[in-house]
């Protein structure tokens, strides 16, 4: 719980960069207390919105970006926020009960075990299946 307040802290100070146009930079603190955060969640989906609306508020606050990226980014910057909250208010729902923070302690397990590296496979090898006869 206590990192997602962080990370509902860090997107109220991002909104209020955006808000007020400032041009200064976020503070590597801030960055790195926010990128913790996310990696203590465990949630990809999460993970990657948070990211992705911090880079369309940075860059559309940034003095020397290109006009064109700051439309783009612009067109953007709405649907990453929305999406950011979506999934935030979610895992706060989630990590209100007991059985929430079960689920989210079994998914990021699974995660983790779906994305180890797995044994690479040889050739097909039929003496090692069992099946003597060349495969068609």
């Amino acid at each position: 719980m206590q990192q997602l307040a962080l990370v509902r802290e860090m997107l109220a100070r991002l909104e209020t960069k955006l808000r007020e146009n400032d041009p200064d930079r976020v503070p590597k603190e801030d960055d790195q207390g926010l990128r913790t955060a996310l990696q203590g969640i465990g949630d990809e989906r999460l993970t990657r919105f948070t990211l992705g609306y911090a880079v369309c508020v940075r860059g559309l606050t940034a003095p020397l970006a290109s006009g064109s990226w700051k439309r783009e980014l612009a067109e953007e910057v709405d649907e990453a926020h929305r999406r950011v909250l979506a999934r935030l208010g979610t895992l706060e729902r989630l990590a209100g009960s007991s059985l929430g923070r079960l689920l989210l302690r079994l998914q990021g397990r699974l995660r983790w075990i779906i994305a180890r590296p797995r044994r690479l496979q040889g050739p097909f090898s039929p003496e090692e299946d069992g099946n003597l006869r060349r495969p068609a």
